[in-house]
């Protein structure tokens, strides 16, 4: 019985991650479409918060609703539709590039002593910057393409918003059990609310700060790469190393010398470890208290599912989960073994 219920648990397992795959087309805007929802309430309530006594009434709380949709959604459009206008620029640019790639490499080789195993012929035969730049802009094509769903679902969402409690009364009739569904519900609200906003103006200091370093040197397409250091920084541990290494890579074949090559790499790598290493988890604190062990491993899992939308969305996803987990005494060990320190309190 013991090994038919271990081998039920790996099918449910197998099943469940197999459903998240076949079914991303689907989920993928649904799931972005929660986190959009949760932006505007987030910043909705903030801006109603932030009003005086007075003026804190059912219309001004509707208006300030609105004025959060608006400001998330208009910041979406506006970055999107920059990195694309971006994109054909550096797209038209890409054969220069790939030339002067090509050229860099061979300097590089030249310098190293005997034969080396692999030609420059035969990296570049693997490396093609048009092509590449191409699959980029694809990919944001399709974003914008399903932004339209992404902000659908999050109307949808926001017009449930009124029915929750009522909802949460017919699933729990009984108080005990309702007072403790409010305090996951809450529990979560409060953890994810400190990750989105710790990690927004995280990734926003680093993506301005790394702007004025790679203006300041001369990098070709400086806001271009500071947009793609912002996004990139939501994703765990290997976000920050890709967007350190792709302004440098830019850096190496646009200029002839090794200094602003070298400024670029301990500038923003520094900005990196300086922001990432010391302020973040200063201002972040215990609150996600989620093993950094399992976000690697999350990040790997979402990451094969998704894409590279499963790994901006993987850590918000885990808490969600190590909470509703420690909420049973059937899966709170799990929870546990989730957990950084082994606190769930």
């Amino acid at each position: 019985m013991g090994a038919l219920s271990v081998f039920g648990f790996l099918g449910s397992v197998f099943l469940f991650f197999y459903f998240l795959f076949i079914g991303k087309s689907l989920l993928i805007p649904l799931v972005l479409g929660f986190f959009l929802w949760y932006l505007v309430e987030a910043t909705g309530r903030t801006l109603y918060k932030n009003l005086p006594l007075h003026f804190q009434n059912r219309w001004t709380k509707i208006l300030t609703g609105i004025l959060g949709m608006g400001a998330i959604v208009g910041m979406i459009v506006f970055i999107v539709y920059g990195i694309q206008n971006n994109l054909s620029e550096i797209i038209a640019a890409s054969p220069a590039y790939q030339t002067k790639l090509q050229s860099v490499l061979g300097n590089i080789f030249a310098m190293l002593p005997g034969d080396a195993p692999i030609t420059t012929e035969e990296i570049m035969s693997h490396i093609k910057l048009p092509e590449l730049f191409k699959a980029v802009a694809a990919n944001m094509t399709a974003i914008v393409q399903t932004l339209f769903m992404i902000v659908l679902f999050a109307l949808f969402m926001s017009m449930e918003k009124n029915t929750v409690k009522a909802k949460l009364q017919a699933l729990f009739p009984k108080p005990k059990n309702r007072e403790r569904a409010d305090k996951v519900l809450k529990n979560l609200d409060h953890k994810i609310r400190i990750f989105f906003t710790v990690k927004t103006f995280v990734s926003l200091s680093t993506g301005l700060l790394s702007y004025l370093v790679m203006k300041s040197i001369g990098l070709d397409f400086a806001s271009f790469w500071a947009v793609m250091i912002f996004f990139l920084n939501y994703i765990p541990t290997f976000g920050s190393i890709i967007g350190t290494f792709l302004p440098t890579l830019m850096a190496l074949i646009q200029f002839e010398s090794m200094t602003p090559v070298l400024g670029i790499l301990i500038g923003i790598g520094t900005l990196q470890v300086l922001i990432g290493n010391i302020l973040e988890p200063r201002v972040m604190g215990r609150s996600l208290n989620l093993s950094p062990f399992v976000m690697i491993v999350s990040l790997m899992v979402w990451g094969a599912l998704w894409g590279v939308i499963g790994m901006f969305v993987c850590v918000p996803l885990m808490v969600m989960l190590m909470l509703i987990l420690s909420e049973f005494e059937s899966t709170r060990p799990i929870a546990i073994l989730m957990s950084q320190d082994g606190k769930l309190d």
